[in-house]
């Protein structure tokens, strides 16, 4: 009976796009797991009030204090028996996945409440006696429909069905091999599926894949519905892109200025470049920008549209490691605005950025040991007009320390930041979930401030 409750609870999410309870009983409403819960009235009720005296605006100040406009709602520490860390982050609704990096398969959760989240239990990745592959969750994606999660491993696409959160299974398999007949044996000698993005473009999934072989973004058409979900690889967008380990990541996204489908590539030390997938089987190169002299590893990155322009942003890894802002509104020569660095030093100019998310003009970044930083490029942006490269500070707003920060390569802390509805979920490599408040973000729930990447 829980499970049933959990399907009828999960369809709605999927059909509807509900992000509040979405099942009752006899007794009142259920949760994913089919337990009792809150009304989400009270839920958000308890929220805003436990962030009523959190301000919107602080003080950044020292490395390892904490800013009085972050707030921390729960956290939950989910041991790992594989011995793998807390990575990737993914959220759609009330449902969260946690990928075990260097491990097997993911964490899942039930968000609906910020202040008391659920641990639903975990999948991992079996043979065929069911027995535990320890294949590494490089990456965890919902396909559009919400159905399916995709698990980037080092050579495959595992595909486990998710609409029945305590009961997720494993429904399909992709392998690097059905590329090579296309490619080319040389192209898949390095590969790893390391990161991923889905989206749906003119009625059609597509699942877009960086596989750190230096042979650009690979694209893959994804068919089959929930019940029998298949990938099928369609093209790369250049034959020769990223260097010997990118591009690492990408974002695709609708252009607020001109309408058009643009995926961005992070093609790690080449810098990153911008391609029109209006269809995405012909992507057609439309901009980006070549390293400069400094040798960095373009990471992550996203746009935005921001006070009527178009914003990039990019970090970097591994090298000169900054957070770079670009006015890419002229694609084909973006001009870099401002950048900033956790720490300034000899030490500290390598010190490792990661993922970040862009969520109504306010920059969510996580910076490993550093903790999580907040940027507002909105007020950044306001008024900026080709400014000299540096000539602008780039400053945070906000910073949420986890203590014992440090200033060398140590690949520590927070790993992923995504906003749902207002609410900051955190990916801790140690600790696993945090959840955080900002004084910001206000009149909650707010679907409007909520990640796409």
């Amino acid at each position: 009976m829980r499970s049933w409750m959990a399907l009828a609870a999960v369809a709605c999410l999927l059909l509807a796009g509900c992000t509040g309870t979405t099942t009752t009983s006899s007794s009142g409403p259920v949760g994913l797991d089919g337990l009792p819960v809150k009304p989400i009235t009270d839920v958000w009720a308890g929220v805003r009030a436990a962030m009523a005296d959190v301000p919107c605006e602080a003080t950044v100040g020292a490395a390892n204090t904490s800013t009085a406009n972050l707030k921390l709602l729960s956290s939950i520490a989910i041991p790992d028996s594989q011995d793998g860390i807390h990575g990737e982050l993914d959220i759609r609704g009330e449902l969260a996945i946690h990928a075990r990096y260097g491990s097997s398969g993911f964490e899942l959760y039930d968000i609906r409440d910020p202040l008391a989240p659920k641990h639903l239990g975990n999948w991992s990745n079996t043979d065929a006696t069911g027995a535990i592959v320890d294949d590494g969750a490089l990456d965890v994606k919902f396909s559009p429909d919400n159905a399916t999660v995709l698990v980037g491993v080092g050579n495959a696409i595992h595909l486990v069905d998710v609409r029945d959160p305590l009961n997720p299974h494993k429904v399909g398999e992709w392998l690097a091999s059905e590329a090579t007949p296309k490619l080319g044996p040389a192209a898949t000698l390095t590969y790893n599926s390391h990161m991923l993005y889905t989206k749906r473009i003119a009625d059609q999934d597509w699942v877009f894949l960086a596989p750190n072989a230096n042979s650009g973004v690979w694209i893959l058409k994804m068919t089959g519905g929930p019940d029998a979900p298949k990938l099928t690889f369609v093209t790369e967008t250049l034959p020769v892109e990223g260097g010997p380990i990118g591009p690492h990541d990408m974002y695709v996204q609708k252009d607020g200025l001109d309408g058009n489908w643009y995926l961005y590539s992070a093609d790690g030390f080449h810098g990153w470049t911008a391609f029109n997938v209006n269809n995405p089987a012909m992507p057609l190169p439309a901009g980006g920008v070549i390293n400069p002299v400094e040798a960095a590893y373009t990471h992550t990155m996203q746009a935005a549209t921001i006070n009527g322009k178009r914003i990039v942003a990019t970090i970097a890894e591994i090298g000169a490691d900054f957070l770079r802002v670009y006015d890419a509104t002229v694609m084909a020569a973006p001009i870099l605005l401002g950048v900033w660095q956790a720490e300034t030093t000899a030490a500290g100019a390598t010190s490792p950025q990661h993922n970040f998310n862009i969520v109504d003009g306010k920059l969510y970044l996580s910076n490993y040991g550093h903790g999580m930083y907040i940027f507002d490029l909105k007020a950044f942006t306001a008024g900026l007009s080709l400014p000299a490269v540096g000539t602008v500070t780039l400053k945070p707003v906000a910073h949420w320390a986890v203590g014992g920060e440090t200033i060398d390569e140590s690949f520590s802390g927070f790993w992923d930041t995504l906003v749902q509805d207002g609410v900051i979920y955190v990916s801790h490599i140690e600790g696993g979930l945090v959840v955080l408040g900002y004084g910001c973000n206000k009149d909650l729930p707010n679907p409007a401030l909520t990640s796409d990447g």
